[in-house]
C-alpha cells in the first residue's frame, strides 16, 4: 500500500511573521489523510483531517488556532459523517473542543467508546 500524501501550505503571514520565532500570524491550510494506524504505508485510509491553523499567541509563545473538519470515508463505520473541532491547541498535550458529528446522529465523544485517547 502507498503511503498517503500531506498538504501542508502556508498561505498568509503578517507583516512581522518573518522577524517572529514562533510565525506569529501565519495561517496555514491542511488536508491530510486519517488513517486507522500510525503507519501511513500499512494503515487503511478511513477519512481526511481538512481545515487551518493560526498562530494566533504573542511573538514569543506557540499557540495555535485549530480550526479543523475530520471527514470519515462513505465506506467505514462512521458512513461519510463529519467531526468539526475549532480550539486553541498550545503544542502540549491537550483536549479540543468538538461538535457533534454531522451525520452520525448522536453528541460528540472522541474518542469513540472503547478506544484509547492517543
Amino acid at each position: 500500500m502507498a503511503a498517503y500524501s500531506f498538504v501542508f501550505a502556508a498561505v498568509a503571514e503578517a507583516p512581522t511573521t518573518n522577524a517572529s520565532a514562533t510565525w506569529f500570524g501565519t495561517v496555514v491550510v491542511i488536508d491530510n489523510p486519517l488513517t486507522d494506524g500510525p503507519n501511513l504505508t500499512s494503515s487503511r485510509l478511513v477519512g481526511r483531517a481538512q481545515g487551518m491553523y493560526v498562530v494566533a499567541a504573542g511573538k514569543d509563545a506557540l499557540s495555535l488556532m485549530m480550526s479543523m473538519n475530520f471527514v470519515f470515508a462513505d465506506d467505514g463505520p462512521y458512513n461519510g459523517s463529519s467531526l468539526a473541532v475549532f480550539a486553541a491547541a498550545p503544542p502540549s498535550p491537550r483536549r479540543l473542543a468538538c461538535s457533534p458529528p454531522a451525520r452520525a446522529g448522536r453528541s460528540c465523544a472522541w474518542p469513540p467508546p472503547g478506544r484509547s485517547r492517543v
